[in-house]
């Protein structure tokens, strides 16, 4: 684990955040949540942005896709409350969390997915990441070749190390032909009780490991950190409906 780097990715779900003891945690980068759809500002975001450039953490900002939701007015609310803010995430941009059903078709999931990682990539000028689980992203996103354009940051519960392994089902890893890798891995969430340890006024925080080349002049920390609890969203499974197939959406707790 030593050549990983901690991440957090944080919304109005974490309380207030003390960044000093999230530097001293180790924790190198943040992304921030901002939108959700058309229709919803994380009322924390502008003052975990401010608190990010202050203490001079790596930052940037994450939008969430709505499939049900208008592609430009979705896309143009993350820019409003984006404003002239820009990431300071090393070698990629903003981040669009990609794992909402919300009943629709797989061509209309697929479609809001491209138009956003396109609209932010342009926006930010760099490319922008996909975050998704592989467990959503192989059964309603359409494949193609097109999509290892992007970096992705994917998320996968487990106490191995690494998200998958060429052993597994194929479920648990990329698609052939798509990401051959991934650029960042959100490894335990909810139920990990890592909230305080890390400057976090929740019980609980997302814990990611990031590839070391993502950020310019960081050395990965001599030893590896202690393993948190790798429970994730596990705890709140609904089922939707999407091209007439039931799949789990594990995700409605995070909406707002």
């Amino acid at each position: 684990m030593s050549s990983l780097l901690k991440v957090v990715d944080v919304s109005r779900h974490n309380g207030e955040l003390n960044f000093s003891k999230m530097i001293a945690a180790g924790v190198v980068g943040i992304a921030i949540r901002a939108t959700v759809g058309d229709y919803y500002t994380d009322p924390r975001f502008y003052e975990n942005w401010a608190k990010a450039v202050k203490f001079g953490i790596f930052h940037t900002a994450y939008h969430v896709i709505r499939p049900k939701c208008d592609f430009k007015k979705q896309m143009a609310r993350f820019f409003d409350v984006l404003g002239d803010r820009r990431p300071k995430f090393g070698k990629y941009g903003w981040v669009m969390d990609c794992e909402v059903l919300d009943g629709q078709t797989k061509k209309r999931i697929t479609d809001s997915i491209w138009h956003g990682v396109n609209a932010a990539s342009q926006h930010a000028s760099r490319a922008a990441f996909i975050y998704t689980r592989m467990s959503y992203w192989n059964h309603v996103v359409t494949a193609s070749v097109n999509w290892k354009q992007w970096p992705l940051w994917v998320a996968r519960y487990t106490t191995a190390m690494a998200p998958w392994f060429v052993t597994e089902a194929s479920y648990l890893r990329p698609r052939a032909g798509e990401w051959k890798d991934w650029s960042i891995w959100q490894h335990s969430a909810n139920g990990n009780h890592q909230g305080p340890a890390h400057g976090a006024e929740s019980p609980h925080l997302d814990l990611n490991r990031a590839k070391a080349e993502i950020f310019e002049g960081i050395k990965p920390p001599p030893e590896p950190e202690p393993e948190p609890i790798p429970v994730g969203l596990e705890e709140s499974l609904v089922l939707q409906k999407v091209s007439g197939t039931w799949y789990v959406d594990s995700f409605v707790e995070h909406l707002n």
